[in-house]
């Protein structure tokens, strides 16, 4: 047998070895064993938190009752403010030294005072009250997608984020910023639970009361941080 020969025989068992460890890897399955199927990968959906926030019934409710508060604290600034600049104006009419002048200039300093320390607590009460119903709505939301994943056989829910750049100061750092933080950047809209989660959360508030949860008797049982 020639050399020609021989070589090509070599080269002829070595291709009908390959096709035989491959048809070998086709029957057993990526596992390796005899019949097996490889596991599915975990289950996935999607909730879009931007839309919840914007879209269910106790945020539009809350909405509504923080413009009105804003809208109070305003007017009763600016009627604040007016006593104050009405006393300037009586002041003003003392001369500096006198009994009535010192008597009036120090009321008008506490005046200010009051005003500024109250603003101040306003303020800061109005954003602790927006801070804990956020706080809130957040964790029910978190409860109910557990609870909608754990039904629907979900293993993982991630949070979508629209990618809407028209929306944001037009700079790199900006929309690198919203970049940095989507997670999903793309999903069938099959996976997207935030309709269900909406829905969930309206009939929840509804259930328990409605506006009436936004009292002060209600806020009062709001658990603090």
């Amino acid at each position: 047998m020639n050399r020609n020969m021989l070589r090509m025989l070599v080269v002829g068992a070595v291709m009908a070895g390959t096709v035989m460890v491959a048809r070998s890897l086709g029957q057993s399955g990526p596992t390796g064993g005899a019949g097996k199927v490889a596991p599915a990968g975990p289950r996935v959906c999607v909730i879009n938190l931007v839309r919840i926030f914007n879209e269910c019934t106790q945020i539009t409710d809350l909405n509504e009752l923080i413009r009105q508060k804003e809208a109070d604290l305003q007017a009763e600034a600016k009627q604040r403010q007016k006593v104050i600049e009405d006393k300037q104006v009586e002041l003003s009419a003392f001369r500096p030294g006198t009994a009535d002048y010192d008597s009036r200039r120090k009321d008008l300093v506490r005046l200010n005072i009051e005003a500024n320390v109250w603003l101040k607590t306003s303020e800061q009460d109005l954003e602790q009250e927006k801070f804990q119903w956020t706080r809130v709505i957040y964790e029910n939301t978190l409860k109910i997608a557990e609870k909608l994943a754990q039904e629907q056989g979900f293993d993982l829910v991630l949070q979508s984020k629209p990618f809407k750049p028209d929306r944001i100061d037009q700079t790199v750092s900006s929309i690198q910023r919203v970049i940095k933080g989507r997670t999903v950047i793309y999903a069938v809209p099959e996976i997207d639970v935030t309709d269900r989660v909406i829905r969930r959360l309206d009939a929840e508030y509804k259930a328990a009361g409605g506006k009436r949860q936004l009292t002060p008797t209600a806020r009062s049982r709001t658990p603090g941080p």
